[in-house]
């Protein structure tokens, strides 16, 4: 019996690679590494999504910023065996939060590539989770930066600085406010002027 040719793929494998490249939803992506920066106050160090987070190190940072201490140690070797060594510290850190094992996706998943949309879709999980734990979804503008540039803070750091809840206008400029947009569906909770996600469940609006 013949082999298949070498990258040979097969109508299943194709049929159920094409079903998880459906699944990788770029706006979902962009506003999850727009959080994650935020929460860990640096810049991705590629344009791409995957090649940043491959290593582990910004997700040990991440996890490390909700629940300080989660991964004590970040390894910032190249070896292929550190970086997997952060991601799975980092998923059972995850899993320590709260985390169910469902809701998670394994080391595979983003070291080879496997699975881009699983890995979004639980870091998108994990947004939500860290809003819980006090890590907020809203901006919180520094006026030391150009117009546009936020960062994200903790509830305890927003109340401490007394710094209140600003919304972005859409010609750049920023406004204090104090009203509502309306209640979350989630949590029924209060939204903040301009918001795209509760502050208090991390839900979408």
């Amino acid at each position: 019996m013949s082999k298949a040719p070498k990258g040979f793929t097969g109508g299943l494998d194709r049929d159920v690679q094409s079903k998880i490249d459906s699944a990788h939803d770029h706006h979902q992506e962009a506003e999850v590494r727009q959080w994650i920066e935020g929460v860990i106050g640096e810049k991705f160090p590629s344009p791409n999504f995957e090649t940043s987070l491959k290593n582990g190190v910004i997700l040990c940072k991440l996890i490390n910023r909700i629940r300080p201490g989660s991964v004590p140690k970040i390894g910032t070797g190249s070896a292929p065996f550190v970086q997997m060594e952060n991601i799975n510290n980092f998923l059972t850190s995850c899993k320590a939060l709260g985390m169910a094992t469902v809701d998670l996706f394994v080391t595979v998943d983003l070291f080879e590539g496997k699975n881009l949309g699983l890995v979004i879709r639980s870091l998108e999980q994990l947004r939500r989770l860290a809003a819980k734990h006090g890590v907020s979804t809203a901006p919180v503008i520094d006026h030391a930066k150009p117009a546009g540039v936020f960062d994200y803070v903790s509830e305890k750091e927003v109340e401490a600085s007394g710094v209140g809840s600003y919304s972005h206008s859409s010609s750049g400029s920023s406004t204090h406010s104090s009203s509502s947009k309306g209640q979350c569906k989630s949590c029924s909770k209060s939204l903040e002027p301009s918001a795209r996600f509760c502050n208090h469940c991390g839900a979408k609006v």
